[in-house]
């Protein structure tokens, strides 16, 4: 029967596979009706053997796959929120009920989280049910992922609410290595996004009959998140740290106190550890079967025990594939216990998948179910063989077990399955996570035994808690301690060297399969005759690797010959600015010098961690030689210490105006810059500062600030912005490009009237396309071929600059609507423009990328 299930299960992954560039349902489900009619007729007039009767049922299940992946995916019933989705935000009114748990994030990250002025967001998906539209309410049907931007924790899963905000498109990525927020949308079924600006845009509604079950889960969920939090002390770090950790393993919760913890446990390989999975589920009902055989000696009985507490469980933690998968396999599992009958691995293995993959096949694509499903099948097929390594049972066994004999084979079927989850998840993680952890196995088998062991305490506190409070908060302290522990051990595993591998792209499909065939090989006949060959196609998968990261970026990396004198990208940063120059060296073999003109965003201040280091990787970028820093304005230098971080940077030019700036910093007043000084200062990285009339170069390029003077002080920062002059030769003459920063009005006027010399080929609009009354006059004098705008699409829908470039004829390459923007001057002079996206390409419903 097992093979039944593993076949089925195949045969519906099959379905769901060849459905993935189809839409045409119908005639898929032709092709399985018609062969169903004709299964049917075979089997009742039995003409053909039962294997290939069986064979004829698969083939009928892949065709039902097909159909009904196809119909979950494309079907879009009367009223589907993309019918109200436009080009721009709209104001829109929906009702629906909340569908996830209601997650409080900080709303930026990066090295200047601290410095944000933004409260921590709260974010969770909402299942429609209708909008509200001129005065009538209307059915509405879809999914959005909603964005308060409020800290708001009343909200909870199945609630049934009024929502009001701005709806817009999931837009596609705007820079070349960028994660693909609308694939993952997709992966998840969320159609579009909605966005909360107040807390007072949302109200809770009268729940329908129908939502008592949710009502109980918010109250378990409440009862449980109460009696866990009791005696924490969380009005300092420490204790809002081992607060959120808490209600990450135990509840499932993610905080925003969270987020520094979630870094380590990534670069660690123990992500998984933070995530209620399989593991946690394991370590509970273990506990509780451990209890029940203690008290309860009959195993029926304490398998219904173990029952009660999975039923229990569920009530309060958020229904992931993990825990959805682990949910099925003991419930099935322990049934068996109480009625007597055993259950196979695979057969559990296999219903939980295809129960799984019914009710949302493109779960099949998402990294969680893969990770989960490999591992478990894995450990339940391979972990026997990997044990044998460590440990040997003696030929002749006696009954009862020898303690140190149990003990030594226990511990090498820990040793094992650690060994065979981490090979596995290894591939995986390279595929979609671009990471590679060598050490994960080792951690992890370090880090287990202290994870089950807070668990354990956290849920004594749990129970202790509900029934007399004042002892569940005297575990409290314990508790703390042990997070403490947990976070200072995972601290040092991340920072060891090796510890975390980021790959510059995404290793291939072909790849992925191969290593996991190759770790598999080497996972079942590792200590035997054949291990040679497993070794030998681990290293080629290593080798593999290598030259697949190579040739990705062998475009870029590879010097062309002859090199280009120049080569300009705009990256796409929203409402901040990110230049990358990159000028042909003197001589023809000493490659290229790369320049940076600031690094920074208003829009998300880990510019520098999500699109920068990206972007740098995507071109084949591994060094910076010159940083120049325009101002003291977070939206133009807030990526950097996380782009050092990555890359190495040769020197920092700045303004004498953003050092002075820094200096006024202090204890009682931290400010962006001074944090940004002292971090540079830290990582022993000389600023040198430069005014107008500094002269240098870059690789062939002349270099030449043109603003501001040294001893120039402004009445807003924005004046002091640094304008800087890139001027490179080329077999037909020169070509200039010109950095204006965020200078404005007075800035402006003088720049014009101190230089005689502005004229450039390609021109960036100052302060991101704001229009002052000496815009015209800089035009002008500045006289580009074309100019560049780095802004977010706000900004670009209150366009100011479009009659006065239109009417010069000017070309404008903004980043909101093109993404990336790439200029590139060949060495007989000729120019090329390249977009990352096509004119009006950039949101979900606009088609596709266009790389350059």
């Amino acid at each position: 029967m097992a093979g039944w299930y593993c076949a089925m299960t195949l045969a519906w992954v099959l379905g769901i596979v060849v459905a993935r560039g189809s839409t045409q349902a119908w005639g898929w489900m032709g092709l399985a009706v018609s062969l169903t009619v004709a299964m049917c007729g075979v089997v009742r007039g039995r003409r053909l053997p039962p294997p290939w009767i069986g064979i004829l049922a698969l083939s009928c299940l892949v065709f039902w796959a097909a159909s009904w992946t196809i119909l979950r995916r494309e079907h879009r019933p009367a009223g589907h929120v993309l019918a109200y989705v436009g080009p721009a935000p709209t104001l829109a009114r929906f009702s629906g009920v909340v569908d996830s748990k209601p997650l409080l994030r900080a709303a930026h990250g990066g090295a200047f989280s601290e410095m944000s002025w933004a409260p921590p967001e709260t974010r969770w998906t909402l299942r429609l049910k209708t909008i509200h539209r001129n005065g009538v309410e209307k059915v509405c049907r879809g999914r959005l992922m909603v964005r308060l931007t409020q800290a708001d924790p009343r909200i909870e899963e199945g609630d049934h609410v009024q929502v009001t905000g701005w709806l817009s498109a999931i837009g596609l990525p705007q820079n070349p290595g960028e994660f693909d927020v609308r694939r993952w949308a997709e992966s998840r079924g969320i159609d579009a996004r909605l966005t909360l600006v107040h807390r007072d845009n949302w109200q809770p509604l009268t729940r329908p009959a129908t939502a008592c079950f949710g009502l109980v889960r918010r109250m378990c969920r409440k009862a449980a998140s109460e009696s866990l939090q009791l005696g924490l002390p969380t009005e300092n770090l420490r204790g809002r740290a081992a607060a959120a950790l808490l209600d990450a393993v135990v509840l499932g919760d993610r905080r925003a106190d969270l987020l520094p913890w979630s870094e380590t446990f990534r670069d660690a390989g123990l992500m998984h550890l933070l995530s209620i999975s399989g593991a946690h589920l394991a370590i509970l009902l273990g506990l509780t079967w451990v209890v029940g055989r203690l008290l309860i000696v009959h195993p029926a009985r304490a398998g219904m025990l173990v029952l009660l507490v999975l039923g229990l469980c569920l009530l309060v933690v958020p229904w992931r594939v993990p825990i959805v998968r682990a949910s099925i396999m003991a419930g099935v599992v322990t049934a068996g216990v109480v009625t007597g009958r055993v259950s196979r691995g695979l057969e559990v293995v296999a219903l939980a998948a295809l129960i799984i993959l019914w009710w949302e096949p493109s779960d099949l694509y998402a990294p969680g179910f893969q990770l989960s499903f490999l591992c478990v099948t894995g450990l339940i097929l391979w972990t026997p063989y990997v044990s044998s390594w460590f440990y040997r049972p003696p030929l002749l066994a006696t009954l009862p077990e020898p303690l140190p004999v149990m003990v030594r084979r226990r511990a090498a079927v820990y040793v094992a399955a650690n060994v065979v989850a981490s090979t596995l998840a290894l591939p995986l993680v390279g595929y979609h996570f671009q990471l590679i952890t060598p050490y994960a196995a080792i951690f992890s088998m370090l880090a287990i035994p202290l994870l089950t062991l807070i668990l354990a305490m956290a849920y004594l506190k749990l129970l202790v808690g509900l029934v007399v409070p004042s002892v569940g908060a005297g575990l409290a302290e314990p508790l703390v301690c042990l997070a403490d522990v947990m976070q200072r051990g995972v601290d040092q595993a991340a920072a060891l060297p090796g510890a975390t591998i980021e790959l510059t792209h995404a290793p291939s499909l072909a790849w992925t399969v191969v290593a996991l065939v190759s770790a598999a090989w080497v996972l079942r006949y590792g200590v035997a005759s054949q291990w040679r060959r497993g070794a030998v196609a681990i290293g080629a998968c290593v080798l593999w690797l290598a030259a697949g990261q190579w040739l990705a970026t062998a475009g870029t990396r590879a010097l062309p010959d002859p090199l280009p004198p120049l080569r300009f990208h705009a990256l796409a940063v929203g409402d901040g600015t990110c230049y990358l120059v990159r000028v042909a060296a003197p001589r023809a073999d000493s490659g290229e010098h790369v320049l940076m003109y600031d690094c920074g965003s208003l829009a998300y201040l880990d510019v520098g961690r999500r699109t920068v280091v990206p972007v740098l990787a995507s071109l084949g970028v591994s060094r910076i030689d010159t940083l120049v820093l325009s101002h003291a304005d977070l939206d133009h230098f807030c990526g950097v210490l996380d782009v050092m971080d990555h890359v190495p940077v040769g020197r920092v030019l700045t303004t004498r105006q953003l050092v002075e700036a820094a200096a006024e910093d202090d204890l009682e007043k931290s400010t962006a810059t001074g944090h940004l000084l002292r971090e540079l200062t830290r990582r022993r990285m000389a600023v040198t500062t430069v005014a107008r009339d500094w002269r240098g170069t870059a690789g062939a390029a002349a270099l030449r600030v043109l603003w501001p003077p040294g001893d120039y002080v402004g009445a807003a920062a924005n004046d002091t912005s640094l304008v800087l002059q890139v001027d490179v030769p080329t077999a037909e003459g020169r070509r200039r490009l010109m950095f204006n920063g965020d200078i404005q009005e007075e800035a402006i006027q003088r720049l014009l009237a101190e230089n005689s010399d502005l004229v450039a080929d390609v021109a960036d609009l100052p302060h991101h396309g704001s229009f002052v009354s000496a815009s015209p006059a800089w035009l002008k004098r500045v006289s580009p071929g074309a100019v560049v705008q780095s802004c977010g699409r706000a900004r670009r829908r209150r366009d100011v600059w479009g009659a006065l470039l239109s009417a010069a004829a000017l070309p404008r390459y903004d980043t909101a609507t093109y993404g990336m923007v790439q200029w590139v001057v060949h060495g007989d002079g000729t120019t090329q423009w390249r977009t990352f996206h096509p004119a009006g390409c950039s949101s979900r419903h606009q088609g596709g990328v266009s790389k350059p």
